[in-house]
């Protein structure tokens, strides 16, 4: 599902790096036919699930990158489509950025991103330019 999300950017100058912690076999056969179906570049970084070693992929994803911006997504992330240019908007040396996001269900949420209501509805009402977006900047 984030593969589709992020297919839909209005900035579109980026990489994925995927920090993965020990998925199936299967899961690494999904993401590397996917990562042919996108505009962008995608490196799938894997290592053994060894209990909790979520730092340790992150620090190789991070090594990995060839940008020198960074945004960190989890994979259960909607990104709305200006996701990614605000957050290359907002950047600055120094400075982490921080935003919203909003919890919700398994059940609907596929139901929601295949009809487009969240884009349609639900992202603009959250995100729209003239409100407060909550984005916190930390030096």
């Amino acid at each position: 599902m984030i593969f589709n999300m992020l297919q839909r950017q209005t900035f579109t100058n980026f990489e994925v790096v995927i920090a993965d912690d020990g998925s199936s076999e299967k899961s690494k056969q999904e993401i590397e036919q996917m990562s042919k179906e996108v505009f962008f570049p995608v490196q799938h970084i894997w290592h053994e699930d060894k209990g909790w070693q979520k730092d340790i992929i992150l620090n190789k994803a991070v090594v990995a990158s060839k940008a020198e911006y960074l945004v960190f997504l989890d994979g259960d992330c909607i990104p709305d489509k200006h996701f990614v240019e605000d957050h290359y908007a907002l950047r600055q040396s120094g400075y982490v950025i921080g935003g919203r996001r909003v919890q919700l269900t398994e059940k609907i949420t596929p139901e929601l991103v295949a009809n487009g209501y969240l884009e349609r509805q639900f992202f603009p009402i959250l995100f729209s330019k003239e409100r407060h977006k909550e984005n916190c900047i930390i030096q």
